[in-house]
């Protein structure tokens, strides 16, 4: 079933009536409803030759076939977009609601970007994909600067005279505010909301959905392990991959378990620095934060690993169900019906309209099998594996430990203690830029290594816990070397004595090592 008729009586663009201003569509159309009207459930029992009636059902299906192929749009009134916000706004309630949102879409000549996903997955798992998709770098960016904006404000004493997370909790609360409320202006055709539910109007867009592909400069998949199974998502790719044959294919694949896991770890990293900032360094009760963020970086830690090796057992799935790939296993909605509409009349096969399709633009449907098997399936692999968990990615859900070295250098700058102030944000940037980059591909890699389920749900247990201290070890390196090279204040570098600042050099050296280190060994 096309995701566009998920919450509609129509099962397939066979059965609709077609009122299009285009006379060859207007004649398809027409075929339709005289199958529809003429063709009851029993054939034998009215009298009606069943080979008569294949013959029309096969000459009606090479029409329509022919018609979608063209790649031509039947009416420019079905040529529309939405802004992106309109997609997951209100909770998503797009994906969520059975309301009418088409007053949300405008006509346009072109599409910036077609999402292509299957309703058969998580709506939520949609949402949050799309959310982080959009909003993310300007939630992290503002995010920042209102973290950078507090700790100056704090550091040079117009901010309560005390230690305090300014910066922290300024941060957090921004990026999540700008994630939740953030508005993309980028115009994208969603179906939920580019279709009409006018009957006509919705035959035409389904007719015209290979045309609306063409005029799309991008495509945007919202991948989950049942998108390879839906026959109209296979149909929107083999669309795109046709039409952009001549020129550069602008395709993006996206993950939908990607946007919780990024937000379930911004959340972790937020805590973790809400906890270490509300005590001072110099306190005696400085333990209590630090063992308290230890225990949730634990505790978050276990589900976190398991769902990325989870992940990445879906990404074994994906190629199982490429390399097997067949029109013949995919699912639609009138073969679920065996055919037969809710009024009891036969419907043509949408898989057999399909790949009609495909041979035509192709040569053959095994072509397309083929192009599928060695082509994109390097395409998919690349972009679910390595163009997902980015250094880009890596930087926007790990910024809140920045933040919290923000709040330390402020702290020490209304002391007036300006090295230690200064060794703070040399530390938080080495944190940034130098240390999570490379370790957060290591721990990915570490989890993809050791991705395959164990035998019982025990040994799960523990194959969980042992990827947890393997990917572990990097960070409990990094904590031993901070505080090994805090030691280095007393190494006599002036005639006042040592200095903060060797020591967090020092640390900064090492973890660049560390990072190369890394590095190498993913």
């Amino acid at each position: 079933q096309h995701p566009c008729v998920a919450t509609t009586p129509m099962d397939s663009p066979a059965q609709s009536r077609c009122h299009s201003a285009d006379s060859e569509q207007s004649e398809v159309s027409s075929d339709v409803e005289q199958v529809d009207h003429e063709m009851p459930t029993d054939s034998k029992e009215h009298g009606i030759n069943p080979s008569m009636v294949e013959a029309q059902m096969q000459e009606l299906l090479s029409r329509i076939a022919q018609a979608v192929a063209r790649m031509e749009i039947t009416n420019p009134e079905i040529l529309r977009v939405t802004y992106a916000h309109q997609a997951f706004q209100g909770c998503g309630q797009v994906l969520r609601s059975d309301r009418d949102f088409y007053h949300k879409s405008r006509r346009r000549e072109k599409i910036s970007t077609f999402v292509s996903h299957s309703w058969h997955g998580s709506p939520w798992q949609k949402i949050l994909a799309l959310i982080t998709f959009y909003n993310s770098r300007a939630a992290i960016c503002l995010g920042c600067v209102s973290a950078v904006t507090m700790m100056l404000l704090s550091g040079l004493g117009y901010l309560p005279d005390s230690f305090s997370n300014w910066a922290t909790l300024s941060g957090c609360l921004t990026s999540a505010l700008v994630l939740m409320l953030w508005r993309p202006q980028t115009e994208v055709f969603f179906d939920r909301i580019c279709i009409s539910s006018d009957e006509g109007l919705k035959t035409q867009a389904i007719f015209s959905l290979a045309g609306l592909l063409k005029k799309s400069d991008q495509m945007l998949i919202l991948w989950d392990p049942s998108w390879a199974h839906r026959l109209w998502c296979l149909f929107e790719f083999a669309a795109f991959l046709k039409s952009k044959q001549s020129t550069s294919q602008d395709l993006v694949i996206r993950p939908t378990i990607v946007g919780g896991l990024s937000i379930a770890t911004f959340i972790v990293f937020s805590m973790m620095a809400l906890a270490l900032t509300t005590t001072p360094l110099d306190s005696d009760h400085v333990i209590i934060p630090m063992v308290a963020a230890l225990v949730f970086a634990l505790l978050s830690g276990y589900p976190a690993t398991s769902l990325m090796r989870g992940y990445f057992r879906s990404l074994d799935l994906m190629e199982e169900q490429l390399l097997s790939i067949s029109f013949d296993k995919t699912r639609s909605a009138c073969c679920d019906s065996n055919h037969i509409s809710h009024a009891g009349l036969p419907l043509l096969c949408d898989r057999k309209v399909v790949k009609e399709c495909v041979s035509r633009w192709f040569g053959s449907e095994a072509a397309f099998i083929e192009s599928i098997r060695h082509e994109v399936l390097g395409i998919l692999k690349a972009a679910l594996s390595g163009k997902t968990f980015t250094r880009e990615w890596a930087f926007g859900v790990t910024f809140p430990a920045f933040w919290a070295d923000l709040d330390f250098a402020a702290y020490f700058a209304r002391l007036n203690q300006w090295d230690r102030s200064l060794a703070f944000i040399i530390e938080g940037l080495g944190v940034v830029f130098v240390v999570i980059p490379p370790t957060a591909q290591l721990l990915i890699q570490i989890c993809r290594l050791y991705r395959h389920k164990a035998s019982s749900p025990c040994r799960e247990v523990i194959y969980n816990l042992f990827v947890m201290f393997l990917c572990s070890l990097p960070i409990i390196i990094a904590m031993i070397v901070w505080i090994l090279s805090g030691y280095m204040v007393y190494v006599p570098v002036t005639h006042n004595g040592g200095s903060v600042l060797l020591g967090s050099a020092t640390w900064f050296l090492l973890m660049l090592l560390q990072g190369t280190i890394s590095q190498r060994l993913v």
